[in-house]
Order: structure tokens, then sequence, then C-alpha cells
């Protein structure tokens, strides 16, 4: 889960590239508030042993009600292409969550009017994600269909059938999505990070001599409190304040950063500037890919 949550031995100048950042979006994030600032999460995954389990749960509820459909009856060829046309809408509708989770990011620290152009995106983003997930919804009342032409009786076994197929598909919406692109991320992640030690460092890379620094807009707060994690730093610099930056900042340093503020007026501005840092960060290259 280390690699996934984007945390390397300190000893390590490993840089993920571009692409692999971009398969990170498309993986379950959990949103923190921070004196009033909600943050969607960037850079970090949670949950991933849960959405594998409800996956679990999912071939063991279609299994168990193609075959009592099947028993009773009805076409298990049908039920099955359902059932795979289930996994198309899953990945179809989440294919969108990488622009859903960079927008949402976005919001947070864009104003006037690229941050309306960005609701805008995200509203129609989410608008199409709606649509495949509610087809995964009418595909269970389809495939209950299916079982209660030949069964024709409502009772306690089709309400059974009909609560696995909505539990199906309620966790189709829910897990099937994040647990195949977290698997993806893992592959990808772990795949450069194996190239990197096996150049010996030589390959996706961070120059460990030279932070990426990004001057802190402090709009109405005057002073920050300077603080550090990990290799990462709040500087103050001729009266300005600086991130400095190591390779990538997750989310949890950045949370770190946040609570060591003084005031909520501090955290707020880190909140927002922080995420915007994690923004640049997401966008570059390590030194060898340029």
């Amino acid at each position: 889960m280390q690699l996934i949550n984007f945390e390397f031995a300190l000893d390590e100048n490993f840089a993920p590239s571009q692409a692999t950042k971009k398969w990170g979006l498309f993986t379950h994030k959990s949103k923190h508030i921070y004196a009033g600032i909600h943050l969607p999460g960037f850079f970090q995954t949670t949950g991933f042993p849960y959405q594998l389990m409800g996956l679990l749960i999912i071939f063991g509820l279609e299994i168990a009600a193609i075959l009592w459909s099947h028993q009773e009856g009805s076409s298990i060829q049908i039920i099955i292409g359902l059932a795979l046309l289930d996994i198309v809408l899953a990945i179809a509708g989440h294919w969108w969550q990488g622009d859903i989770t960079l927008y949402k990011n976005m919001i947070v620290f864009e104003k006037g009017r690229l941050k309306q152009q960005l609701e805008r995106k995200l509203f129609f983003r989410k608008l199409i994600q709606s649509f495949f997930y509610l087809l995964i919804i009418l595909s269970a009342f389809i495939k209950f269909g299916f079982f209660y032409v030949v069964y024709m009786s409502f009772d306690a076994t089709a309400l059974l059938i009909l609560f696995f197929y909505l539990l199906g598909g309620i966790l189709h919406v829910a897990c099937t999505g994040h647990t195949l692109f977290t698997i993806i991320f893992w592959y990808n992640i772990q795949r450069e990070r194996t190239q990197y030690i096996n150049s010996s460092g030589k390959r996706y890379t961070f120059d460990p001599e030279e932070a990426f620094q990004q001057e802190i807009r402090l709009s109405e707060v005057k002073k920050l409190t300077p603080v550090k994690a990990g290799l990462h730093e709040i500087i103050e610099l001729d009266g300005k304040y600086y991130f400095q930056t190591y390779g990538i900042l997750n989310d949890r340093q950045l949370g770190n950063m946040i609570a060591l503020q003084d005031t909520d007026d501090m955290r707020q501005v880190i909140a927002k500037e922080g995420v915007r840092h994690q923004h640049m960060i997401y966008l570059m290259q390590p030194n060898n890919l340029k």
C-alpha cells in the first residue's frame, strides 16, 4: 500500500512519470476538511482492500443468481452477457474519474472564470459517469426480468434474486472501477520503481540536490509557520514563503503541514496552496524523461 500512496524510502529519489501519476487519479480518495476547506484528495489511494472484497462479493452474487435463474429456466447466455456488460459499463463510467478527481482539486485553488469553467467540466463528466452507473442499475432489473418471466411468482425467492442483482449493481458502481484502475496504477508504479532500482537510481528520478520551490500566495495572511514533513518543507526567504519539496508531496504530508499552522487563516492558505503545489508536481516529469 505504500507505493500507491506515493510513500517511498527517504533515501530514494524515485519519481514516477506523469502518466503513472494520472492513473493514480482514478483510485479512491478520502476527503479531508481543514479549517473549512474541503480537500478531495490528490496523491493518495484509500480503501483498496474493501473495494477488492466488494468485487469478489459481486462475482459470488452474480454466480449464485445466474445458477439460480438458469435452474428456473432463464437463458444463461443472456444473463451472463448482461453480467459482462455490467463490468464494461463500470469501466466506462469510471473512465471519467481521472478528470473528475483532477478538476475537483483544481477548483480548490483556482478563482474566477477559470474556476467556473472547471465546475462546468466537472458537472458534465459527473453527469456522463452517472449515466453509465444508471445503466448498471437498470441492468439489474433487466436480469431480474428474465428470471421473473420464467419464475412467474413474486415471492421470497424472487425478492432474494432481485436483492442479489441490485446489490451487485451497487457494488459495481462503488468498487469495480476503483479496484481495476488501482491494480493498473499499482502495476505501472511498481514497474517504474523496478526500473529505477535496476538502473541504480538513474531512471525515474528527481535531482536530490535540487528542491522544487513554489511561492505561496498569501492573499490577506501575512505570516505562516515554517514546518517540515519528511523531505518537504515550508520555508521563509526574504519575507516570502515557499513550498520546498523533493519528489511527491502526498496528502498525508500536506495534511501534517496544514495541521501545524497556528491559525485557521494560515491553515486555509496552506490547504489551497498545497493542492496547487501538488498540481504542479503532478504536471512534472522525472528528470530523465523530460
